[in-house]
């Protein structure tokens, strides 16, 4: 094999494994709901204290509601000049 495959081939896994490791490497959060928005795509989470929402692009109805306690993944991103966190993982706490 020629060297650009070499590097090319190396850049590729460089890349997944980096990928893979951001995906283990998320850390949960906890965070109190204040208000929940169901809309046709998507819910979103206003959390007490935040100024952050939480985006889940999925149609379910969510167990949850004012003052639940929550545990959640996501990645943090910016969206109309607001911050939000797309959600990964999210469980009620106790």
């Amino acid at each position: 094999m020629n060297l650009k495959k070499i590097l090319f081939i190396s850049s590729i896994l460089g890349i997944l494994s980096l990928t893979l490791i951001s995906q283990i490497t998320q850390k949960e959060i906890e965070g109190i709901v204040e208000k929940i928005t169901y809309s046709e795509k998507r819910t979103v989470i206003t959390l007490e204290n935040s100024s952050e929402n939480l985006i889940i692009f999925e149609n379910k109805i969510l167990n949850l509601k004012k003052g639940d306690k929550i545990f959640y993944k996501g990645k943090k991103e910016i969206y109309q000049n607001k911050s939000q966190i797309l959600i990964n993982s999210i469980e009620k706490g106790n």
